[in-house]
């Protein structure tokens, strides 16, 4: 079973027991994190892009690592100017693991 789901601006494709790396989030290490927008998913030959059914389903994720990747060096630099900037930026991860795909029980008020 594959999912695609939405997490922050960004879409990602997963399936269960993978390993992600996401925008950076703050939060504890081992937390669990649900995550509700699913976008699709793709179980065996079936498709479901139903908007309705897709509400039906939850993520189910722990939070493993914070990850800090190398420095990028920004060089900007304008000829015969005698003019140079060096900046750097160094992106910031966070690592999940996909624990679950379940169904979500939706109760109706009588």
């Amino acid at each position: 079973m594959y999912i695609i789901f939405k997490f922050g601006n960004k879409q990602y494709k997963a399936q269960q027991g993978e390993l992600i790396d996401v925008d950076f989030i703050k939060s504890k290490i081992s937390l669990k994190i649900s995550i509700l927008n699913t976008l699709l998913i793709l179980e065996k030959d079936k498709i479901i892009l139903n908007h309705i059914k897709l509400k039906t389903y939850e993520i189910i994720a722990f939070v493993r690592f914070q990850i800090k990747l190398k420095k990028i060096t920004l060089l900007k630099f304008k000829r015969r100017k005698h003019s140079m900037k060096k900046s750097g930026h160094r992106q910031k991860y966070t690592q999940i693991q996909i624990h679950k795909i379940k169904i979500k029980n939706l109760k109706k008020n009588k």
